[in-house]
């Protein structure tokens, strides 16, 4: 009996000596800590004004300047004024386009210099060269035609497009028997040229092979002057190596 209800008081004594705060939580820990605010109920708000010389002072001091006026920023440079020619080729499309058409220009000197001049990189599109001639030219193997009477009909037809296509095929003639080339109706004046690479006969061939090519095949119209400037070459020639 002694034990049981000294238990009792002990633990009376425990709930006696719980803390004051502890217990007035445990009974408001179920209700709301905030109650809304209905706007209808003027007793709870209150308006103030604010003394106009307090605001000026306020507005006044250095650290509200912001107040009454934006912050200051840098000025952009002003622009240059430009012409009509800059504003012309300010355009990317503009600058683009002129771009292209220079190139071409370019592009259409640099071909017409290769193919003008002396150039041994350049080679045409290979053309065989046959002994068959125009109407009333020379036909047959080269090495029965008997050439001067040929050029000299040609000339007086004045069909100088044929003289000269005669003056090569006999300047053919002449550097085959020589062995200085190996001629066949097959072969090419692209072929003949590469046989005569690293030669001393390479440069002045190249011209007069040109000469050849552009009044036979690309059916340039001749004059006498013309043609006597291109007939001195092969003569050149032919006394310069051949003889």
């Amino acid at each position: 009996m002694f034990i049981f209800f000294g238990a009792q008081c002990v633990a009376q004594e425990g709930d006696s000596a719980r803390p004051e705060g502890e217990q007035e939580w445990q009974t408001k820990k179920n209700t709301n800590a905030f109650d809304a605010l209905s706007t209808t109920d003027k007793t709870l708000t209150q308006t103030r004004k604010v003394n106009r010389q307090q605001l000026e002072k306020l507005k006044a001091e250095d650290e509200f300047w912001y107040v009454n006026e934006a912050p200051k920023r840098a000025k952009p440079a002003p622009k240059e004024n430009s012409n009509s020619y800059g504003s012309f080729f300010a355009n990317e499309w503009i600058r683009t386009l002129m771009w292209v058409v220079l190139t071409g220009v370019f592009i259409a000197i640099l071909r017409w210099f290769i193919i003008a001049g002396n150039n041994p990189f350049y080679i045409k599109k290979p053309k065989r060269i046959k002994a068959t001639g125009e109407k009333g030219g020379a036909a047959g193997n080269i090495f029965d035609i008997n050439f001067d009477e040929e050029i000299r009909t040609a000339v007086a037809a004045k069909n100088y497009r044929l003289a000269v296509r005669l003056h090569y095929l006999s300047l053919l003639e002449r550097l085959d028997a020589l062995a200085v080339i190996s001629y066949s109706s097959e072969r090419t004046n692209s072929d003949y040229l590469h046989q005569l690479a690293n030669s001393v006969y390479y440069t002045p061939f190249f011209s007069l092979t040109r000469s050849f090519e552009y009044s036979w095949y690309g059916k340039f119209w001749l004059t006498k002057d013309a043609f006597e400037r291109i007939e001195e070459e092969f003569l050149s020639f032919t006394k310069r190596y051949l003889q």
